[in-house]
């Protein structure tokens, strides 16, 4: 039987050599097939494993015996915060023809932030009979270093805007940095909301570049690029710093916004801390400042008044619950009499008036307003 075999083969060999036609042997006509239907393209540049440091704006791909159509090249990076759910910014779609070679793809932008990348060249349209995708990993590199990163007030609460914890700070030093760094605020789902650049050591707005080390400075303030306070939840405050090349490290530091809970406080002012008005009419005042007190003086019978006005800082988003006054007061005559309120003159200022008239004096030692910061505010 075997010998049978062999010997129709040999014959029907024998017979497509005497009819003009090309004989396939057995067990080729699979890779023939596979041959038909395309060839895995090749990248050339950005090579396999290469290290680099300059930006890439266009990678060069073989293309040759691979199918005919749509390709991408598909990115990934290893920082999260450069692509997203949709891809990269540098993902871009080719038309391949039948008797394509090498070819240049200009990107639709220029990689640039310093760290690693994997490419992959796969068809538009997936296709299980086709050869696997093209594949590259490669690594950016930037000059710039940074050095001393320090952060304060990680978790802050901007919504309260009451002058306490409502920044964040970010210092650093950089070597190697040929522009002044930019900042980028994220927030928990990668969209941006804030965007700037930090000052160095010297307050000063032109670029800082040299080989350093230079110190820079940045606070967030909780804003958005509108200038509303951004919701409680966290965020990433992102440094970039380019080399002379224009390739960009970054530093990146988790930051928090509270909820501006409900809080209450009290402001006690001395006397000589407290801006005090005073003013009379047939009656005397005077401010022992040594002393922190003010007193008011009004004699019997006369028709006149003594008035101080104490000015005390409060939260400006505070609501003022009332006040209190510490004071020495003896009463001269049956018409003496005091009268007390406070007013709000300003986001950040509550005025306690205390009036005298008649036959009545006061010592005043100190003055405090009670406030609260309701909830959200």
């Amino acid at each position: 039987m075997v010998t049978g075999m062999v010997t129709t083969t040999a014959t029907t060999i024998a017979l497509a050599a005497v009819l003009g036609l090309a004989a396939t042997a057995p067990g080729t006509a699979s890779a023939a097939a596979a041959e038909a239907e395309g060839a895995t393209p090749r990248v050339l540049t950005p090579a396999d494993g290469a290290s680099l440091t300059a930006p890439v704006d266009a990678v060069t791909v073989d293309f040759s015996g691979a199918e005919p159509g749509a390709w991408e090249l598909r990115f990934s990076a290893a920082d999260g915060t450069l692509c997203g759910k949709q891809g990269c910014p540098w993902d871009t779609r080719v038309e391949v023809g039948a008797s394509e070679g090498e070819r240049t793809v200009e990107l639709r932008s220029a990689i640039r932030v310093a760290g690693d990348y994997d490419l992959q060249v796969t068809r538009a349209e997936p296709n299980d009979t086709l050869p696997d995708d093209a594949t590259s990993g490669f690594s950016l590199d930037s000059a710039v270093r940074y050095s001393e990163v320090r952060q304060r007030d990680r978790t802050f609460t901007p919504r309260r805007r009451d002058g306490v914890d409502d920044r964040t700070f970010l210092s650093f030093d950089t070597v190697a940095a040929a522009a002044r760094p930019t900042v980028s605020v994220l927030d928990a789902t990668g969209a941006l909301v804030r965007t700037g650049t930090v000052r160095d050591s010297g307050a000063s707005d032109s670029p800082a570049p040299g080989p350093g080390p230079v110190a820079w400075f940045y606070s967030w303030d909780g804003r958005d690029d509108e200038g509303a306070t951004v919701p409680a939840g966290s965020y990433r405050v992102l440094v970039s710093t380019a080399d002379e090349a224009g390739v960009l490290r970054r530093v990146r530091r988790g930051v928090v916004v509270e909820a501006a809970a409900a809080r209450a406080g009290v402001s006690r002012e001395p006397g000589d801390d407290a801006s005090i008005l005073a003013a009379s009419r047939r009656c005397s005042s005077t401010v022992s400042y040594a002393r922190s007190r003010l007193t008011l003086r009004c004699r019997v019978g006369e028709p006149g008044y003594a008035l101080a006005a104490y000015d005390v800082r409060v939260p400006e988003r505070a609501r003022v619950l009332g006040f209190f006054v510490r004071a020495e007061t003896t009463r001269t005559g049956p018409d003496g009499r005091v009268t007390r309120r406070v007013e709000r003159i300003s986001p950040r200022t509550a005025r306690v008036r205390i009036r005298l008239t008649g036959g009545i004096s006061t010592a005043i030692d100190r003055v405090a307003v009670r406030w609260e910061v309701p909830a959200g505010s």
